[in-house]
């Protein structure tokens, strides 16, 4: 998994073999230092649940490429302040999304598979609104995550 993170980040990312938070569970901590503790298996993933302060964004990408990967699918998902779940512990905030190709509540613990409905499309990362945008497609993003952007939107 190639991981492209901007300056000075500081995030807790859980990912699962399952969706609904379900199957094998790996993290990585991402420090303002640069450094990255843990990784995820790109080619396993199908939900994650993101700690990060408010304008956080981590981007989903199921390309390596510099430039072009906007092609293909991807998905943006940003804590904002008012679409966010508060974490155990009281202090910090995050989203989860039970499962990388459908929509649910910033805070879903489960995705109805029955009612499943795509994240609004955005043809670029600059034409995304909302706390969660991207481009879905044929091959979808389940087990296809090649690699994974973060950075800081204010």
């Amino acid at each position: 998994m190639k991981w492209i993170v901007a300056p000075r980040i500081r995030a807790h990312i859980v990912g699962f073999t399952g969706v609904n938070f379900s199957g094998l569970r790996t993290e990585v901590d991402l420090f303002p230092t640069g450094t990255q503790k843990g990784d995820l298996e790109g080619d396993r993933l199908k939900c994650i649940g993101l700690i990060a302060p408010v304008g956080t964004r981590v981007i989903l990408c199921a390309s390596t490429a510099e430039d072009g990967w906007e092609a293909l699918p991807w998905r943006a998902i940003t804590v904002r302040e008012g679409f966010t779940f508060e974490s155990r512990d009281g202090r910090r905030v995050g989203v989860q999304i039970p499962d990388i190709d459908a929509l649910d509540q910033p805070g879903a613990l489960r995705t109805d598979l029955d009612f499943t409905e795509s994240y609004p499309f955005a043809a670029t990362l600059d034409a995304g609104e909302g706390w969660t945008f991207g481009r879905s497609g044929a091959t979808l993003l389940k087990c296809n995550v090649r690699a994974i952007r973060v950075d800081r939107i204010d």
